[in-house]
């Protein structure tokens, strides 16, 4: 196994570790929640949250380095470094071989903190309407109109839209059939900023043969971790 593989292998294992402890941070607070406000006489039970969750690993890495001279080879030192497995196959004739085990030993420490969705804010709402500005050109082009605002009324200016083709949802609603790449919705912007009024448009261009078909092209519009899903279609 190369180095980077390894590099490869132990963050996987390290996205492992810290995806299972948030996983059981979200369960426990999910355990606290269920707790009623109130007992069978009508009194406040105490709800408890958790602000943090502190976390220290200690990880130990173990890595095998083997040096083999081969008869094949002229002579020279073929080195190969792998994980701690070690392998059970014997050795061809007239080679020779070395091991040297190495043992990393290291501490990983950090912090899982509670956070307010969007900040404390107000949830973040955002509205597409679509208008077909020519469905007789080649390709066909649809006006998105986005409209960006919160739960409390109020527009949000300057936020930035982020637009793209939601490729596996658009293949589920028509019926597993996979679009080419050079097929794929364009978008005259990627991404745009909303004006004083929270507004902000753009044009996708669809294929008129794919459109006249009746296929269902599913666009998505991000602001932050908050996307709104529309599906474009002749249906």
């Amino acid at each position: 196994m190369s180095t980077e593989n390894t590099v490869n292998t132990a963050s996987f294992a390290l996205k492992e570790i810290l995806e299972g402890i948030a996983e059981g941070l979200n369960e426990a607070q999910e355990a606290l929640r269920e707790q009623p406000p109130y007992d069978a006489f009508g009194r406040p039970n105490t709800i408890y949250q958790l602000p943090y969750l502190d976390f220290s690993l200690k990880v130990t890495s173990e890595f095998e380095t083997t040096e083999t001279t081969a008869s094949d080879s002229g002579g020279s030192p073929l080195y190969a470094r792998r994980l701690r497995f070690k392998s059970l196959t014997p050795q061809k004739s007239g080679s020779s071989s070395s091991t040297t085990d190495v043992e990393i030993h290291s501490t990983i420490s950090g912090r899982f903190v509670a956070s307010m969705p969007n900040e404390g804010l107000p949830q973040t709402i955002i509205q597409v309407k679509t208008e077909i500005k020519d469905a007789f050109s080649d390709p066909v082009l649809v006006k998105l109109d986005i409209s960006v605002g919160n739960a409390a009324g109020e527009a949000l200016v300057g936020s930035i839209v982020e637009l793209n083709f939601d490729e596996e949802t658009s293949v589920t609603l028509n019926s597993g059939n996979v679009l080419p790449t050079e097929d794929y919705p364009a978008f005259d912007q990627g991404e745009i900023r909303t004006g004083a009024d929270g507004l902000a448009s753009a044009t996708v261009s669809i294929k008129k043969s794919l459109y006249d078909a009746g296929n269902y092209f599913v666009i998505t519009a991000n602001v932050g971790n908050v996307t709104k899903s529309i599906s474009i279609s002749n249906n």
